[in-house]
């Protein structure tokens, strides 16, 4: 909140979204393990990835986040 948040662009072909954060950590190529069964239905996410100490991190899907504008 405040002064604290980010405000982060992403860019997909000839469009782009805005994303508010709480902030950011840093960026990096990572591979993305899909949901499967419970959070499959999730809106706007697409799977986990796995941070260097070992926390799992939810990954959003940018293009559904587009398609529902």
């Amino acid at each position: 909140t405040g002064a604290d948040a980010a405000v982060v662009r992403v860019r997909r072909g000839d469009g782009s979204a805005t994303l508010r954060c709480d902030r950011v950590l840093n960026t990096r190529n990572v591979v993305v393990d899909p949901y499967d069964d419970l959070l499959a239905e999730v809106p706007m996410l697409t799977g986990t990835t796995m941070t260097d100490d070992g926390r799992l991190v939810n990954v959003v899907d940018v293009d559904r986040m587009e398609d529902t504008r």
